[in-house]
């Protein structure tokens, strides 16, 4: 599956599961946040994208669910199950 946004290649993309991630966080040294989040850049490198194209996705209503602390202009950061629903299905 292709996203129509952006053109990324889900296809190309092996299933992770939210405990794979917890493991490559932690072998990383990738802090995990209360409600098992990780800031943009951890979520980046799961990824295996850079942080400008987590945010040109989140301008283009693309890419993994993410959340924002504390309203308007705190910190994005990404659940590691939504990053896990990603790698799967590209949603």
């Amino acid at each position: 599956m292709r996203c129509p946004h952006c053109g990324y290649d889900f296809d190309d993309q092996p299933a992770v599961s939210v405990e794979t991630l917890r493991e490559q966080c932690k072998t990383s040294g990738f802090p995990i946040y209360s409600g098992d989040r990780v800031n943009e850049a951890a979520a980046a490198k799961l990824l295996g994208v850079s942080p400008g194209t987590l945010r040109n996705w989140r301008s283009s209503g693309c890419g993994p669910a993410w959340v924002r602390a504390g309203g308007g202009r705190g910190a994005i950061s990404y659940k590691l199950e939504s990053l896990s629903v990603w790698f799967k299905n590209g949603e």
